[in-house]
């Protein structure tokens, strides 16, 4: 990867696609953390700016050819937050995201009979 010492200007920006293809590759510091890129780029081949997260300058390949499509869910990830990622800066830095929660559906008290 080739970090910059400044934040490169965005160019204008472009409604991202209704469905992408993407590698995704984990930090060999914090597993939580992803960085995605459309799929067959080569993350060397691309530019970051200097203030990525430092634990994103060394990433190991996690999953290639990962289908996303807008609107649609998938597993641990924010599909529109890296659409949005890929097309302004060519990629995506973002973290595992998983939550859950229990409704247990107890009722105390006498039923009617």
């Amino acid at each position: 990867m080739r970090i910059q010492s400044t934040t490169p200007e965005s160019g204008p920006g472009q409604d991202p696609p209704e469905a992408l293809d993407i590698d995704i590759y984990r930090s060999s510091v914090d597993r939580t953390k992803l960085l995605s890129v459309p799929a067959g780029t080569n993350p060397l081949d691309l530019s970051f700016p200097a203030d990525l997260d430092k634990d994103l300058h060394k990433v190991l390949p996690y999953k290639t050819k990962v289908h996303l499509e807008l609107g649609q869910p998938a597993l641990g990830l924010d599909v529109k937050d890296i659409f949005a990622q890929i097309a302004a800066k060519g990629y995506a830095a973002h973290q595992l995201k998983v939550s859950s929660s229990i409704d247990m559906g107890i009722q105390f008290g006498r039923s009617k009979t």
